[in-house]
């Protein structure tokens, strides 16, 4: 599905925000002694056998979860979690935080095994904290970042992002 008619598009297997209410998880935020609390993500996916959610709580922390069809929850990463995305180089998950001085992004590389275990592999460092991040009809990530926005290509370039041509 196209937004607005330009470059940016919805992927078939990205969960709706309405959608996102069911795939509720138990979550920690980063304190001394903190009891779980339930988390309903800010991202998500349908992958085989299961969903891939994200959630962004900023200094509290976020996480990257499995949830597998019987709705069981494990977790994959833990960082703030702004965009996961299927690409021709697999699963791509765009993660990081600014917060007083830190001003890190990440995109990271995610796999599953025979075995069912997740594997996370640091791919690309963001020149800023992504704010959020979209799909492109040339296989692309558009990736609003803090002082930036940004192209990442299927390649691994990054370039910035034209805005005239996300219209």
């Amino acid at each position: 599905m196209e937004r607005n008619g330009g470059s940016i598009i919805i992927p078939e297997d990205a969960l709706s925000p309405s959608s996102l209410v069911k795939y509720v998880y138990d979550a920690y935020i980063n304190v001394p002694n903190a009891k779980s609390y339930k988390q309903i993500p800010d991202v998500g996916i349908k992958v085989d056998d299961g969903f891939l959610v994200g959630s962004a709580r900023g200094e509290w922390g976020g996480e990257l979860m499995f949830i597998d069809s019987g709705g069981k929850s494990s977790m994959v990463l833990k960082d703030n979690i702004h965009g996961i995305h299927h690409t021709s180089e697999g699963i791509l998950v765009v993660a990081g935080l600014g917060h007083l001085g830190s001003m890190r992004g990440t995109a990271y590389k995610i796999s599953r095994d025979d075995t069912g275990n997740w594997s996370v592999v640091r791919w690309k460092a963001l020149p800023g904290a992504p704010r959020s991040s979209a799909s492109t009809k040339d296989g692309s990530i558009y990736i609003k970042c803090r002082g930036c926005n940004i192209l990442l290509m299927p390649d691994g370039t990054i370039k910035m992002a034209n805005l005239k041509e996300m219209e």
